[in-house]
């Protein structure tokens, strides 16, 4: 899951400038990529509404990044796990015990 439009650029002024211009577009085509949501129904959105559902899926691929950066550094094995590991596997071996695993 990508998160999209950077919160601090969320369209929300009144005024219009090219900035705002492109923040909203850019807001209308993540819904519509990322969240599914037919154009339609992101167009006819109230603004608010909008940006909860930008944040929500930011906050959820964020959370799923970080699940997934936890799980790969659990994957991993320090020095001493592996020296335990080695340890075990050779006094296996030591004790006649050959079967791999």
């Amino acid at each position: 899951m990508t998160p999209f439009c950077n919160l601090i650029n969320l369209f929300s002024s009144i005024e219009y400038s090219q900035e705002s211009e492109y923040a909203f577009w850019n807001e209308i085509y993540g819904c519509v990529n990322y969240l599914n949501l037919p154009y339609d129904t992101v167009m006819n959105l109230p603004i608010h509404i909008r940006k909860f559902w930008i944040k929500r899926h930011n906050r959820q691929a964020e959370e799923e990044e970080k699940e997934m950066a936890e799980r790969e550094d659990s994957k991993k094995i320090g020095g001493v796990q592996l020296n335990g590991f080695a340890r075990t596997e050779q006094g296996r071996i030591e004790n006649g015990n050959t079967f791999v695993r």
